[in-house]
């Protein structure tokens, strides 16, 4: 690690709970006063004091029905698509619409949940989506039950941190498949059912039963089944050998980026290691019998923003993609105004500026991420030094402009960290990760340890700059040979694809035993990761399956084999993957906190395989919303957001 990524750190979740953290209070003001929407008012509940609320609070349990029971219309589903009445408006959010994850039938809830407040006629659909980037939702309260709605588009994989399937190939159309629950009373002084799916969902005493599968092709259950998911199974062949081939290209793109790379900086590195070195030389003769006074880090603390300027003027000139230098320098930003927020800095001169900093950061980020002249910042894995050199060298005039606002902006972050009495630390629990203490050191040997670790970085980076740089071609060649056996790859899949839909086009009756021996011969280990490629092909499949089974439990559509391995793998997921209405939420989100009688909690989905929705770093959403709000049935008070981390 560099001495700039030593100095200026930040991992990205990092950054995502600084912003969160900054604007917790924005978002408990939004319960309060965001515009009210459709909901239809009703009479208020008794207030959370009244004797009738001193029983044992309850919640609701929202368990996915798996068999579904035959005859039973769904009243209350997650996933699927809405039923609404007219007049109906699809939620919208910043460019996208808003995606329906669930409508609750209130008759159902037990009468104790939100403290007796809300709804118990009617139905509550949910909406979520983005808006000015952050999560949001939308609640539609409706007396009946309407026409199915489609949604006006599909849901995209990346929408709201939404990553279903990274693997599914490009053109794959995810849908949700509409799952009935049951709604089960959850008194609080009763075990919560929930926490089966934290605390023993893949353990010893309630293991994963496909979490070390190998799908075999030649077992019926695990085969395709229909000209759809043979199709399906090709595309994710195909895309496999397409992330390859990017693979292959950032590790050619590697290679030439290094062997073409321009001779270190040397100048740079050694003035920093020249300028640590004498500063180490004036702490030691620092008289340390006399009481610390953090006054003597001032010299040391403006010595660290210059490094880190030069650090950032290095990494552009060795061609450093603009959008990773963006990147870091918007959540260097974010990283910063979270820790002065945390040590009652705000008042300060430097915390307004650095607060007035914050925007201007991000939108340099997006204007250089939106910017079509400019090359990718990746090749796969791979960042595209390569990519930048020759675009430098071919257009010096833009990437000077950038480059120019990246340095001024980098820079100034860095004075306001120096002003604000904020240091750079690592954090030794999660390896190079890193934080920002909310003060200088505040002990002799605390200065000292923090000052010895600037002046170790700054000779390993002199020393790199000096070593000789090893040959490059034989990394040239080998990327090259692989790259030419993928692209092999990929011509014998699209022929493959092509000879697939000219049989279905002609009515071909679907036999698997006659496209088998293809498939399997353009599945070697050396070309794809054959295992991954079957468990997505699964999963995909599961998805599949479930739409059919979802749509029509009685249908024939599936063969016994599918539909006897699907039943059992998801009456495994939905005994863990229950969603919340009411009480206490499980993970920790700014927009709800603990014991917080004031704020109700509407709905909580976590992290699903059933669904193949994956909320943040595989949290959970949550829809809260004001008791009073709640109360009056002004659902256009809904806010939402993603946890971090489970509560104890």
């Amino acid at each position: 690690m560099g001495l700039f990524d030593r100095l200026f750190g930040g991992r990205r979740k990092d950054a995502e709970l600084a912003s969160a953290e900054v604007d917790r209070s924005l978002a408990l003001d939004r319960l309060g006063s965001t515009p009210a929407g459709n909901a239809e008012p009703r009479a208020a509940a008794a207030p959370p004091n009244d004797p009738a609320n001193s029983s044992p609070r309850v919640a609701a349990r929202l368990r996915p029905y798996v068999p579904i029971p035959p005859g039973r219309p769904p009243r209350s589903w997650l996933g699927g698509h809405p039923r609404l009445p007219e007049p109906f408006a699809w939620p919208r959010g910043d460019s996208e619409p808003f995606r329906f994850v669930a409508q609750i039938d209130c008759s159902e809830l037990p009468d104790g949940v939100w403290q007796g407040a809300g709804p118990r006629r009617g139905w509550l659909a949910f909406f979520v989506g983005t808006r000015k980037g952050r999560v949001a939702a939308e609640v539609v309260q409706a007396a009946t039950l309407g026409p199915e709605r489609a949604a006006p588009a599909p849901w995209r994989r990346d929408d709201m941190h939404l990553e279903p399937y990274g693997d599914a190939p490009d053109d794959w159309g995810y849908q949700t498949p509409c799952w009935p629950v049951e709604v089960i009373a959850q008194r609080e002084d009763e075990p919560d059912i929930w926490r089966a799916w934290s605390q023993k969902r893949g353990s010893a005493e309630q293991p994963t039963p496909y979490g070390e599968e190998e799908v075999d092709l030649s077992r019926a259950e695990y085969q395709p089944y229909d000209w759809e998911t043979l199709r399906m199974l090709v595309g994710v062949m195909r895309k496999k050998a397409a992330d390859r081939k990017q693979a292959a290209l950032g590790a050619l793109n590697r290679a030439i980026g290094a062997q073409n790379a321009p001779a270190p900086n040397q100048a740079i590195p050694a003035m920093i290691r020249s300028e640590a070195v004498a500063l180490a030389e004036q702490f030691a003769q620092l008289d340390r019998s006399r009481p610390y006074d953090p006054e003597v880090w001032v010299p040391f603390a403006q010595a660290a923003s210059r490094w880190r300027k030069l650090s950032v003027e290095r990494e552009l000139d060795r061609n450093e993609p603009l959008g990773h230098v963006a990147s870091r320098t918007a959540h260097y930003a974010d990283s910063l105004i979270r820790v002065s927020a945390r040590t009652g800095r705000p008042g300060t001169t430097a915390y307004q500026q650095l607060l007035a900093s914050r925007e201007p950061c991000f939108a340099l980020w997006r204007a250089i991420n939106a910017d079509d002249r400019l090359p990718p910042a990746t090749v796969q894995r791979s960042t595209n030094y390569e990519g930048f050199r020759i675009f430098r060298a071919e257009q010096p005039a833009v990437w000077s402009e950038y480059a120019d606002r990246l340095k001024a902006s980098f820079g100034a972050l860095s004075d306001l960290e120096a002003a604000l009495r904020l240091r750079y630390t690592r954090d030794d629990s999660h390896g190079f990760g890193s934080g920002y203490r909310a003060s200088f050191p505040d002990s002799w040997d605390e200065a000292a340890a923090q000052l010895q670790s600037y002046l170790a970085t700054s000779e390993r980076e002199a020393a790199a700059t000096t070593a000789k740089q090893p040959d490059r071609s034989p990394e040239v060649a080998h990327a090259q040979a692989q790259l030419a056996e993928i692209e092999g790859a990929e011509r014998t899949l699209a022929t493959l694809a092509e000879s697939v839909a000219a049989a279905e086009r002609g009515g071909a009756p679907f036999d698997w035993g006659e496209w088998r021996p293809q498939v399997e011969a353009l599945m070697p280990p050396h070309a794809f990761d054959r295992r991954r490629v079957l468990l997505r092909y699964n999963q995909l499949r599961s998805d599949l399956a479930a739409r059919a089974y979802t749509r029509d439990p009685a249908t024939a559509l599936l063969p016994e084999p599918v539909r006897t391995y699907f039943l059992a793998r998801w009456a495994f997921d939905a005994a863990f993957e229950i969603a919340c209405v009411g009480g206490p939420n499980h993970g920790y989100t700014e927009i709800v906190e603990p014991e917080d009688d004031g704020t109700d909690l509407l709905l909580e989905l976590p992290t699903s395989t059933l669904f193949g929705w994956s909320w943040g770093d595989m949290d959970h959403l949550v829809v809260a919303i004001r008791h009073d709000a709640l109360r009056r049935g002004d659902f256009g008070k809904a806010v939402a957001g993603i946890t971090n981390g489970l509560l104890g």
